[in-house]
Formats: C-alpha cells, structure tokens, sequence
C-alpha cells in the first residue's frame, strides 16, 4: 500500500503551493519522521509549466531558514487524484476548479487549509503584491500545513 499523499494546489504553481510544499515537507521530517507521507504541488492551470517557483517565494523560503527543492511548475492532471488523498487548494477559486475536475473515482479529500480554530483559510495569492506578501502567505501557509499534518499524521512525536 502507498503511503498517504498530500498535493497542495494553486494556480500556477509557481507561488504558494511551492512555498507549502517546502513548508510542509521540512515539517513532516522533522515532526512526523516515523510516518511516510508523500507531498507535492501543483497548480490549476497550464500556463507556468515547466517554470521555476518565484523567485520571491524561494528568497522568502530561503529567509526562514527552509531549503526549496529545485522546482517545475505542472498543473494537475487526473494521475493526481489517484495518487493524492489529500487535495489542498490555496483559495476558493482553485477549489472550485478541482471540485469540477474531480473524477468520480476519488475517494480522498479535497478541501482549504485548516485554521487553528478548525476553519479553513484562504492563502491571498501574492503574485501581484510585493515581498512583504509572500512573507504573510509563508506565515499564514505555516500555520495551516501545521493543521493539515495533524490531521492527516495525528499530533507531532
């Protein structure tokens, strides 16, 4: 049997699903080390393939201490919802788009971020915004990859 697997889903993947990818990838090692679990990201639509992340995430990664994976942007394809039990969108657009491109095979789930309060969060998307803006989705990303683990893993060892 595979080991659990985590996508997180953006756009364009080359922003926030990255920068949670890393997060949660350095995370899972160092808080859930004796559970497997695969993470990945990717986006919703087409037009970043094959592209680097931002270099604004990958700067804001770097700054807190986390070491990004050499990254491609890819969009979602319906392999993902095979491999994927858990489907993480950024935003409510993003999760309406995989909502459609669901195959009714899937058995997994699909949802936003969780909160500490048990809500889920949209991560604002900071493409267009300045650096300061990928610092907030880095804050706001950590805080609900946190979440997701512990829902997936159960509490940290």
């Amino acid at each position: 049997m595979n080991p659990p697997g985590l996508l997180f889903v953006c756009l364009g993947n080359v922003c926030r699903s990255p920068i949670a990818e890393a997060v949660a990838r350095r995370m899972h090692a160092e808080r859930w080390p004796d559970r497997e679990l695969r993470i990945a990201s990717c986006g919703t639509a087409s037009f970043n393939a094959g592209k680097p992340a931002d270099p604004r995430a990958v700067a804001v990664l770097r700054a807190a201490g986390y070491d990004p994976a050499p990254h491609r942007a890819r969009q979602i394809d319906d392999s993902d919802f095979a491999a994927f039990g858990h489907i993480i969108a950024m935003d409510r657009a993003n999760l309406l788009t995989l909502s459609a491109w669901t195959p009714a095979s899937f058995d997994g789930a699909i949802r936003l971020l969780a909160s500490p309060r048990g809500t889920r969060m949209e991560i604002p998307d900071p493409f267009h915004a300045d650096t300061q803006a990928f610092v907030e989705a880095l804050r706001l990303i950590e805080v609900g990859v946190h979440e997701v683990l512990t829902e997936i893993l159960g509490p940290p060892a």
